[in-house]
């Protein structure tokens, strides 16, 4: 049996036991969103089962295809990521959203970079080269202008009523000192869809988050799936706050196991990360119950109980580390 029909095999025999429960509740109310296991509008066995795949085969491909960038993923990490978040927070957004923003800026400041380099490197054999002091200058200069636009497509792939809107974005602009008129920020925005090539919905690790606590819940509702969500976003703060160190401490960890393994590959593995980041949160708020959420987490995903043992463990010793 191959590694994916072992995934897949794992996935549909951890869900084929739920039941479709019956539909409760008033029609209009509005719950406080995330919305976990709800009996009237939540995903079915069968819809879930697809999502949990959908997520594992993006995964897959991700980790198969990842490509050693020199820039690593230095824009969504330490002191980056602690200016994203709080500029989500000034704009008032939803908490996945922060983590949209801080991948969408990563994306888009490594493919610009890129291209930049490039277009100075071809000036030198003209007659006008391009200093890259200058270009260099320039970029940092609009860093601001470029994490308002990032913040502005997260807030509006949420599809929530609270989105960063011209006013807003130029609001916080010139709050900051930063003098821009409205046709610039949309054209920041633009700037930003094209270096993408308008791909700005990839997977993010709070996705995969969601979906496995989706999957824990139906499997035990006894677990308090709400009260660990909250828990595992905190965890995810830290983690993109304290990305080097967290990453490094685990590459010893696969060395002291005698495991050879990429970094790029690791990083670019967000179902492990997933795992990982629940666990973590599982022990931070229940300590009893984390051994039992590793062993749930591994029969679903086919990752291995010391794989999650050691990236949780990395981080909980992080978190310990900054309180």
């Amino acid at each position: 049996m191959s590694y994916m029909t072992k995934r897949r095999y794992s996935i549909v025999k951890c869900i084929a036991k739920m039941e479709s429960p019956s539909c409760s509740g008033k029609i209009f109310e509005s719950p406080i969103e995330p919305v976990f296991n709800e009996r009237c509008t939540g995903l079915s066995p069968e819809l879930l089962t697809e999502a949990l795949q959908y997520l594992s085969n993006r995964n897959e491909e991700a980790v198969e295809s990842c490509i050693c960038n020199d820039m690593g993923a230095c824009f969504k990490g330490g002191q980056c990521a602690v200016y994203l978040f709080e500029l989500c927070k000034r704009f008032g957004l939803r908490p996945e959203v922060r983590y949209w923003t801080a991948e969408l800026f990563q994306r888009f400041m490594a493919k610009h970079i890129t291209e930049l380099s490039a277009h100075v490197r071809n000036s030198l054999s003209t007659k006008s080269p391009i200093e890259w002091k200058d270009v260099e200058t320039r970029v940092k200069n609009q860093v601001p202008l470029r994490a308002v636009s990032c913040a502005q497509l997260a807030s509006k792939l949420s599809s929530h009523y609270t989105i960063v809107s011209l006013s807003k974005a130029k609001a916080f602009l010139t709050e900051c000192g930063f003098r821009y008129a409205p046709v610039s920020i949309v054209q920041s925005e633009i700037r930003v869809l094209k270096t993408l090539d308008f791909c700005v919905h990839n997977a993010t690790p709070v996705e995969f988050v969601e979906v496995l606590l989706e999957v824990l819940g139906h499997n035990d509702g006894a677990l308090c799936v709400k009260e660990l969500y909250g828990v595992t976003l905190k965890v995810l703060d830290v983690f993109y706050i304290s990305r080097e160190q967290v990453y490094s401490k685990l590459l010893v960890c696969c060395m002291a196991r005698g495991t050879r393994q990429s970094r790029v590959a690791l990083e670019a593995d967000f179902m492990l990360l997933a795992t990982a980041i629940i666990s973590a949160a599982a022990f931070t708020y229940d300590q009893s119950s984390s051994d039992y959420v590793i062993r749930q987490l591994s029969q679903v995903t086919c990752i291995l109980e010391e794989n999650i043992l050691d990236f949780s463990s990395v981080l909980i010793e992080e978190i310990l580390s900054d309180s």
